[in-house]
């Protein structure tokens, strides 16, 4: 009782330390470095970075460097981050399609190879939720015998276990009055199956970013006119009467 007493306490104090720490920390015993490579540790960490005040603050320089060989030929897509962080790109070489998860503090990389070459047109990478150790990858593939009837610009965003995309009706693009808006194109990770729901505010000639604002899906969107980013979130999911706008950001001089 008193050994595994010791484990937790451990478990606590090392799961509030930043990651560069607990990777110098594996090589204090065997012991340390056994805890730190569960994947209970890894989830409690996960959860006690999410929930700490400092987790909106913005990386824009560190000194890590991760190098990865892929040939010159190789044609790479970048297709999202997951929660924690992992990085997962798409390489297309030779006919063949390699995903490609990459996790820049550990600085360990993992490879999936998939028979055919992907040439996807809507991603979506990441966990269903902290508590699910699978990570997973949703691709929108072009079929050349189908003509699609959205255009798609961004990666996904979770909501509830759905996968959301901002996209423009394909017959609405050249709407030069104004009267149409995009919607958000969904695809339910549960039930494996594709849905629309209802119009955003945000007209065609706008570009749009989705999201999630205290338990909202949100969308800002850019108006050049006025030079500054709207920001709306949707108060009942899939009532579009809810959409509510939140504020106006000038844009930066």
């Amino acid at each position: 009782m008193i050994q595994q007493l010791h484990v937790d306490v451990l478990e606590e104090i090392l799961s509030k330390l930043h990651v560069k720490d607990l990777l110098r920390f594996k090589s204090v015993s065997k012991k340390w470095n056994s805890i730190i490579s569960t994947q209970y540790f890894i989830n409690l960490h996960l959860k006690k970075s999410i929930s700490s005040a400092s987790r909106h603050l913005i990386l824009v320089r560190d000194d890590i460097k991760v190098e990865l060989t892929w040939p010159e030929e190789a044609i790479i897509y970048f297709l999202g981050i997951s929660s924690d962080g992992i990085i997962c790109h798409i390489i297309n070489y030779n006919a063949r399609t390699t995903i490609c998860m990459l996790n820049p503090a550990t600085r360990v990389s993992k490879t999936v190879n998939v028979n055919n070459k992907i040439n996807n047109i809507i991603s979506w990478f990441g966990r269903e939720s902290s508590d699910d150790d699978v990570y997973k990858v949703v691709l929108g593939v072009m079929a050349h015998e189908h003509q699609l009837a959205f255009d798609f610009y961004e990666h996904g965003t979770l909501f509830n276990g759905i996968v959301h995309w901002l996209v423009t009706r394909a017959d609405t693009v050249m709407d030069l009055d104004h009267t149409s808006s995009s919607v958000m194109f969904t695809y339910n990770l549960g039930r494996k199956c594709v849905g629309e729901i209802i119009p955003t505010p945000v007209n065609p000639q706008k570009r749009g970013i989705i999201g999630v604002i205290d338990g909202c899906m949100s969308v800002v969107c850019e108006d050049c006119s006025r030079e500054i980013y709207e920001v709306w979130v949707m108060k009942e999911y899939g009532i579009k009467e809810s959409w509510t706008k939140l504020m106006n950001i000038p844009e930066p001089p």
